[in-house]
């Protein structure tokens, strides 16, 4: 393919190549995984997903990321194979054995119920784990807290990841999608509240990535918009030319994007002075996974 062409014949760029573009790489990378996918779901191919992510994709001069790491272990556990090597990788990879260097600011309080309990932080936020076993929790995350350290917050902010660090510890949440990012499977919004799937353990994360991935994972969001829609359901795409405008931070990265979505309920008596007195509260569900999709759908 000329992106892996591309990347790969910029390699040793002190020999006289440039250096592959971004976009090459990322491009590069999606098709790999899309060809361990298929290899996961063919099954029996485990062997073929092993070489491609730790020999092939190197030698392509492509980086194996999460999702390649993670779709080439569940080739391995759905074929009855032994995907520890992979997970030594995805580790390394990952640099999952250095502890987490989130910031943690000073806490008002704070409050622990046993394994897995409630966490204040010190905004007065509850993180409540809502269930777990032995390879999975979910959490309840509150709204205005961020999922995970990023550039822009500075480690000023307190983030979910560090509450599930004081409930689970560094070893009682999985670490191969880098150790500031600890059991993370998916993420939420800031502004966003709801639950949130935590893996506890690197096989369980890398599981749970090749099923969100295949877009085996159903998920269901509800929304308060403001007025009404003119009908009861219906799907908005990215394309969508009456998509609402001024309600993403992130400019749009132009890949397809899909949302279904029904009315739930709606408040509000209707004013023709004022039509911002009427609101709804939509059942979204994303059918893709796109930044900021929903608020941009509604």
């Amino acid at each position: 393919d000329e992106d892996a062409r591309e990347v790969q014949g910029a390699r040793g760029g002190a020999r006289g190549g440039s250096s592959p573009s971004a976009s090459a790489r990322g491009r590069a990378a999606g098709m790999f995984n899309v060809a361990l996918s298929a290899l996961d779901l063919r099954g029996g191919a485990h062997d073929a997903a092993r070489d491609l992510v730790l020999v092939r994709m190197p030698e392509a001069g492509v980086k194996p990321d999460v999702v390649s790491y993670s779709l080439a272990i569940a080739a391995c556990v759905h074929a009855g194979g032994d995907a520890d090597d992979l997970i030594a990788a995805a580790r390394r990879a990952a640099g999952a054995d250095r502890r987490s260097n989130a910031k943690k600011p000073k806490r008002a309080k704070k409050k622990k119920k046993g394994k897995g309990g409630d966490v204040d932080d010190a905004e007065g936020k509850n993180v409540r784990t809502l269930w777990e076993d032995e390879h999975l929790a979910v959490v309840s995350k509150p709204a205005g807290m961020l999922t995970h350290p990023n550039e822009a917050s500075g480690g000023a902010t307190r983030t979910l990841v560090e509450d599930l660090l004081d409930a689970f510890g560094d070893e009682g949440l999985s670490a191969i999608n880098g150790a500031d990012a600890r059991g993370i499977v998916h993420r939420l919004d800031k502004p966003t509240s709801g639950a949130m799937l935590i893996a506890k353990t690197d096989l369980a994360h890398a599981m749970c990535v090749a099923a969100w991935y295949q877009r085996k994972v159903t998920k269901t969001y509800l929304a308060l918009v403001e007025g009404v829609p003119g009908r009861r359901r219906g799907r908005r795409r990215g394309d969508d030319g009456d998509a609402m405008e001024g309600t993403c931070v992130a400019p749009a990265d132009g890949r397809p994007a899909r949302s279904d979505w029904r009315v739930v309920e709606t408040f509000g008596e209707e004013d023709e002075d004022d039509a911002t007195q009427l609101c709804s509260l939509v059942e979204v569900t994303p059918r893709t996974g796109r930044r900021h999709q929903i608020r941009q759908h509604m």
